[in-house]
């Protein structure tokens, strides 16, 4: 299967089954997408995926067309922010490989989803690390994963986030993977089968012979797909052969045997989009009706290139089956030369129903002045898209363009007919070379009729359409609009009909007077600005202006002479110019296109005929009308060569590593048909077909070495990712050591990748080598003295650590003694520690905090000699007085007896103590404030020996 259509396959299948469970991904789950609404949670991740770099409003008519279920941005934008950014975090999770074949490295990636989680990092770990190793590298603030597949079998990964949830409980996650041996790599083969299988979906855009080579490769590259065994030489061999059929497909083009439809479908311009449009050309005015204004694709940097497509909705069901294209007027540039027509019915799902080519010189289209017919078999379709594939102008292929594109089909139901028509004007009168315009509106609403418009002279009076649409319903309940142009031509009286159908029309009558002396100015200055490249050509409308100029003061029926005669002379001039541009045409194209044959010999001897007479265009202007008809005749008759088969067979055919191959007769064939196609100059289509043709069987019978002592694809695939992970590594974070570890597995990931004949072994030795770069650890985090004990917290644990060590051990019950000691322990390895963080001497005082708190084993009296030192009765040695002091200066100041005044309550003077380092471990804890001791007081406490 294709691996692009497998992943979208695969990203479907994963929302669909994050759909059931939506709740979990968005912001609100009790409310968010809880109705049936335009916009559904599946729905909207996925377009969310799919919509492109244009503006939001533009993808949104892309994705959805033009209709009233199209979602506006506002409404979408609302939808998208309920979706909580895990979503796509859970969708890019499911999309992990599953499956492995030895040697690879693939990263895997995984999501804590829960909200109340305390910690989302993760840990990775494998069940089986002799099956498949799980690889951590630290890339600063978080690990990236990668699995690295060393035998066949298969390992479970448990992922499990560092932190819990708000009930206590980690999140974990269990995945599969298995692990395969390397095999036989059939996924190009697989591709084109693919390729194939979808051209065969729509057959109808082929004829029958080249299908027929098509089908018997397919089944053939089927039957080596599914065999276990097969080699690698047979495996390229068919994608050689599907290649070939491919290639040798011919297109049907348009029906030439149908006749033209009677069927316009008239096209709102607001209801066609494009690929891109220059802000010159927008595509609407494809659709206007008029010949002169025209859709240009993009010119900017970034959308100048084919494809480029126009997308039309019809409004309703059609059975379309004609589109006409008028090239732009005045310009080739931007000829479409090669197309495709699509149909849907819903606007998302298209189906082409013709691909063809327009008859062309090889730099324009030759018929530029008429429609172009692409008819096909009728198709039940609401949307038409019209691609361009290949065209013509100052660069190929760069540009499409289009003065007009027309559809044709009957209305799927049952016609309507119209009931009436209504002109917004009745009655005109023009002077000669004025315009006026003229909207028509066609009755009932759901009529399906069009407005054909006719004039009763032209050469008074002449008809153009602009505009032709379905509006939707307004106020007035008028539906169907058409808007033309009225031209006043010469003095007389003409009639224009608006006709609907055989029953319903209606009348306009336009009387056109003679010119008056502005509008011979008007066209004289029209005149002025005419420019032609033929000097004889140029002369003649030169002397047609001067003739005029003098006739500007004079009487009334000399006036209108003259204004009749330039005015015929720049219409002679136009059509003279238009015969001149086809001469030229035909002068320019590239002769080695075509077939040097009899056919050829007679076109040029008649283009040749016809250059000859454009010393004097004006005089010889029907003799080259005629030249200009018979060289349109015989151009239709050129066989034009085919080499871009040929360079595409060439193409193919030099992407193979001839290092690869077996060194035997085959490969000596190979080279030799390679090279006898690179130097041919072929003269017929038969040529380019036999030279094709050996050079795809000589490639067809290559002979591959066994792809075991070569690098596979997946092994080249592992050391890329590898590569991404160690290029994006902060190296200052790691040792001297490590670093150029790491550097030198970087050179040699990247000399492996540069290597053509890199080996099976070669690539396994590098992969080991990244392997334990991607393994190492940055070095330990320093310090900054900010964040270092301070002076104040290192005394305290010396005081406390003088009065611990004091302490008569016996006198107290075992579990305190070993309470004791650790506390004693801790604290000198405090003392110790030069790196001593603020958070580790907090740590570290308030267990020595805890182990003042003891007491000894026999019950004491209180001390009756010194009545002041029991806490009860002296108040300065209430802790909790002296914590409410640390409270607001985070100073801590004890008073303990003084024992020059006590004969020694020790559990008394132990206790002050006490309260003193409660108050310390608190107060440090909490600020990290400054706690000051008074040493010059000392403590009563039992001391060792002493009673």
């Amino acid at each position: 299967m294709n691996i692009f259509k497998s992943i979208k396959k695969q990203l479907k299948f994963c929302i669909k089954a994050m759909d059931t469970s939506s709740s979990l991904f968005v912001v609100n789950p009790e409310k968010d997408f809880t109705r049936k609404r335009k916009h559904l949670f599946g729905d909207t991740l996925m377009n969310v995926i799919l919509l492109e770099s244009g503006s939001l409003k533009d993808e949104l008519f892309k994705r959805f067309g033009y209709s009233l279920d199209t979602p506006s941005a506002s409404s979408f934008i609302q939808a998208r922010d309920k979706i909580r950014p895990d979503a796509f975090h859970t969708l890019l999770d499911e999309a992990n490989p599953t499956t492995l074949n030895i040697g690879d490295l693939k990263g895997f990636g995984a999501t804590v989803v829960t909200e109340d989680a305390t910690n989302k990092l993760i840990k990775i770990e494998s069940s089986d690390p002799e099956v498949l190793e799980v690889i951590r590298t630290n890339a600063g603030d978080h690990y990236t994963y990668t699995l690295h597949a060393l035998k066949q079998g298969t390992a479970t990964l448990t992922i499990t986030s560092n932190g819990n949830t708000a009930q206590g409980q980690p999140v974990t996650k269990q995945v599969e993977i298995t692990i395969n041996e390397a095999v036989t790599s059939k996924e190009e083969l697989e591709a084109k089968i693919e390729e194939a299988n979808t051209i065969l979906e729509n057959e109808n855009l082929y004829i029958n012979t080249s299908l027929d080579v098509l089908k018997n490769a397919l089944k053939l590259a089927n039957d080596i797909d599914q065999k276990e065994d097969a080699t690698q030489t047979e495996v390229n061999a068919q994608v050689v052969q599907l290649f070939k059929a491919i290639q040798q497909l011919e297109y049907r083009g348009s029906n030439e045997g149908q006749p033209d439809s009677e069927n316009p479908i008239a096209v709102d311009p607001e209801n066609v989009t494009a690929t891109t449009s220059a802000s010159e050309g927008p595509v609407g005015d494809a659709f206007d009706g008029n010949p002169e204004t025209y859709w240009h694709s993009g010119w900017e940097q970034g959308t100048e290139k084919l494809p480029q497509s126009v997308t039309i909705d019809l409004h309703n069901e059609y059975d379309v089956e004609q589109v006409n294209y008028l090239p732009r007027q005045g310009s080739r540039n931007g000829d479409i030369v090669k197309y495709q027509i699509e149909t849907s019915e819903d606007g998302e799902n298209f189906k082409p129903v013709v691909v063809g080519t327009i008859e062309n010189d090889g730099t324009s289209i030759v018929e530029r002045t008429e429609p172009h017919k692409i008819k096909f078999d009728k198709t039940k379709a609401r949307y038409v898209r019209i691609t361009a594939l290949e065209s013509l102008g100052n660069q190929n292929n760069l540009y499409a363009s289009a003065a007009e594109f027309s559809i044709f089909g009957a209305l799927h139901s049952d016609a309507i007919p119209a009931t009436s028509i209504e002109l917004d004007k009745t009655e005109l009168k023009l002077d000669t070379g004025n315009t006026e315009t003229v909207t028509a509106t066609i009755l009932r609403e759901d009529t399906n009729d069009s407005i054909t418009w006719e004039s009763s002279d032209p050469a008074i009076a002449s008809v153009e359409a602009i505009t032709s649409r379905r509006a939707r319903r307004d106020v007035s309940g008028t539906t169907n609009t058409s808007t033309v142009t009225i031209t006043a031509l010469k003095a007389g009286t003409a009639t224009i009909t608006a006709k609907a159908n055989d029953t319903v029309s209606t009348t306009l009558t336009v009387t056109v007077e003679n010119p008056k002396q502005e509008q011979l100015s008007a066209l004289i200055e029209k005149a002025k600005a005419v420019k032609y490249e033929n000097a004889a050509l140029q002369d003649y409308v030169t002397s047609e202006i001067e003739k005029a100029e003098q006739a500007l003061d004079k009487d009334q029926d000399t006036l209108q002479n003259a204004y009749y005669a330039l005015a015929g002379a720049l219409s002679e001039s136009e059509a003279i110019q238009k015969d001149i541009d086809q001469i030229n045409s035909f002068n320019s194209m590239d002769d080695s296109r075509y077939a040097q044959n009899d056919q050829f010999t007679l076109f040029k001897e008649q283009l040749e005929l016809a250059k000859n007479l454009l010393f004097n265009p004006v005089q010889n202007k029907e003799l080259i009308k005629s030249h200009v008809e018979a060289l349109k005749k015989g151009f239709a008759q050129l066989e034009e060569l085919n080499r871009e088969k040929l360079a595409n067979a060439i193409q193919e055919a030099e992407k193979v590593n001839l290092e690869n191959c077996v060194e035997d007769d085959a490969l000596t064939a190979f080279k030799t048909a390679l090279d006898n196609a690179k130097a041919a100059n072929p003269q017929t289509n038969e040529e380019i077909d036999t030279l094709v043709n050996a050079l795809l069987d000589a490639q067809a019978g290559l002979h591959f070495k066994e792809e075991e002592d070569l690098a596979s694809v997946q092994q080249r695939d592992s050391i890329s990712h590898a590569l991404d992970v160690l290029k994006n590594l902060d190296l200052k974070l790691y040792s001297d050591e490590d670093q150029k570890l790491i550097q030198n597995a970087i050179s040699e990931g990247e000399k492996a990748l540069a290597n053509d004949k890199l080996s099976n072994e070669e690539a396994s030795a590098v992969i080991e080598t990244l392997a334990k770069a991607l393994a190492v650890e940055p070095k330990e985090e320093e310090h900054t003295n900010e964040n270092l004990a301070t002076s104040q917290q290192k005394d305290s644990i010396r005081s406390a650590l003088d009065i611990l060590k004091d302490i008569d051990l016996d006198l107290y019950a075992s579990k305190d003694q070993e309470l004791i000691k650790d506390a004693i322990a801790a604290g000198e390895k405090a003392l110790e520690n030069d790196k001593l963080i603020n958070q580790e001497a907090n740590d570290v005082i308030a267990t020595l905090a805890k182990a003042l708190s003891v007491t000894p084993k026999e019950d004491e009296k209180p001390d009756t000699e010194n009545p002041g030192t029991n806490p009860s009765e002296n108040p300065g040695n209430d802790p909790d007085k002296e914590n409410s002091q640390t409270n607001s200066s985070n100073t801590v100041t004890v008073n303990p007896t003084d024992s020059s005044k006590s004969n020694g309550n020790t559990k008394t003077g132990v206790h002050s103590f006490v309260g003193l380092f409660v108050a310390l471990a608190t107060t440090a804890a909490a600020t990290a404030g400054t706690v000051t001791v008074l040493k010059n007081k000392k403590i009563r406490i039992r001391r060792k020996g002493k009673k």
